[in-house]
């Protein structure tokens, strides 16, 4: 397996209810690798106030994006268009079970890197909560791991 080091950004939009849409940015290093026909992504990050890094995998595979994250936040959520997954969410501060509806996944390559993403829905209890996007780039470094 290839890994290659990348420059990791995610954008998540968020409109709960018809609101004004909220956004959550992050920037990190990470690495890259693809084996089995599936695209990896692999980063960590401490958001908010957290002492601990949460760690983030991202598999992308035939029209199927996967995002599994463990630490202080635990989740693993499943894109894949006109399909509905329950997705258990933990936090320090307790868990809640979501359900995924999701309407698109895209994921493009070039030789710099990827972009790839998801339009989704949240819901709890059958009813949804939020609409969501979640924009991921990945730009290749020179360094190969």
């Amino acid at each position: 397996m290839n890994r290659r080091k990348v420059m990791v950004k995610v954008l998540g939009l968020q409109e709960y209810q018809g609101e004004e849409i909220s956004r959550i940015e992050v920037e990190v290093q990470g690495t890259y690798s693809f084996r089995d026909d599936a695209h990896f992504l692999h980063y960590e990050e401490y958001p908010g106030d957290f002492a601990q890094a949460v760690v983030t995998l991202v598999k992308y595979r035939g029209g199927v994006m996967e995002v599994i994250r463990s630490g202080e936040i635990r989740s693993r959520m499943v894109f894949e268009k006109g399909r509905r997954f329950a997705a258990p969410y933990v936090t320090a501060a307790g868990s809640m079970q979501m359900e995924i509806s999701t309407e698109e996944t895209w994921m493009k390559c070039t030789v710099d890197g990827f972009t790839a993403g998801a339009r989704y829905t949240l819901a709890a209890d059958g009813e949804e909560i939020t609409r969501n996007e979640i924009r991921i780039t990945a730009a290749f470094t020179d360094e190969r791991s």
